[in-house]
């Protein structure tokens, strides 16, 4: 089904299909032009080599843990990484289990 407008002399057509009233993909955008964006800023080189620094660090500083478990290098970095993994997840099975059915 298209809808005609006219503008200015011309003669527009809008297509009010089920189609164009989709959102755009989130895969529109190439992963290398991500990977150059991010290379090009100055801010994120910066962050990622203070990053690194502190990675290397973490084997250098001793720690005082009450639990065994926190004095193992890098722990609080995978610790951290498999939460936000978890949170991740939960959102997408909530999001499931709560979105309402259209007919």
């Amino acid at each position: 089904m298209t809808k005609k407008k006219q503008k200015g002399g011309k003669v527009m057509t809008q297509d009010l299909t089920r189609k164009s009233r989709q959102a755009p993909t989130a895969t529109a955008m190439d992963d290398r032009a991500l990977m150059d964006k991010v290379k090009d800023n100055p801010v994120m080189s910066v962050f990622f080599a203070v990053l690194g620094l502190l990675l290397i660090l973490d084997f250098a500083v001793h720690k005082h843990e009450p639990v065994g478990i926190g004095n193992a290098p890098e722990f609080y970095a995978v610790y951290g990484f498999l939460s936000a993994v978890f949170l991740v997840f939960a959102a997408k099975g909530l999001r499931l289990l709560f979105t309402l059915k259209r007919k």
